[in-house]
């Protein structure tokens, strides 16, 4: 899997979550993840989890870090399972840096694909059927 950091800052709307964006804006072809920090602002019209359309939350954070993974010749569920190892990975992460700088990571918890920290929200994640591929943001 090819993967690349992207030193600028994006804004994320949810357009990114499209087949062969990656490729497109970065050159990276077939099964890739990019990272990359910058605003996040998903309005209801861009939203692909429709639960968070129902209950009226678009998303915004005036900063974060955004992994967008496309995998190819890969099932929904398999790619819900690799997003679920994704938020794992990105979790322990944070509570080893956590650990590093002399505070408590107990606190970080995983419900289902997303982390909380003291009863706050930490991340959002979706994994998304495309015509060609599975995403995941």
């Amino acid at each position: 899997m090819k993967s690349k950091f992207i030193n600028k800052e994006i804004i994320y709307t949810g357009k990114e979550l499209a087949p062969h964006w990656i490729y497109k804006n970065f050159n990276l072809q077939g099964d890739a993840i990019v990272a990359f920090v910058g605003e996040c602002e998903v309005k209801l019209s861009e939203m692909v989890d429709l639960q968070d359309v129902l209950d009226n939350s678009p998303i915004y954070s005036k900063k974060m870090v955004h992994f967008i993974a496309e995998h190819f010749n890969t099932t929904l569920i398999e790619g819900v399972l690799r997003q679920r190892l994704l938020v794992n990975i990105a979790r322990e992460a944070i509570s080893d840096n956590l650990i590093n700088n002399n505070f408590s990571s107990q606190n970080i918890i995983r419900k289902g694909d997303d982390l909380f920290y003291n009863d706050g929200k930490l991340s959002v994640s979706i994994a998304a059927k495309s015509i060609n591929s599975v995403l995941i943001h």
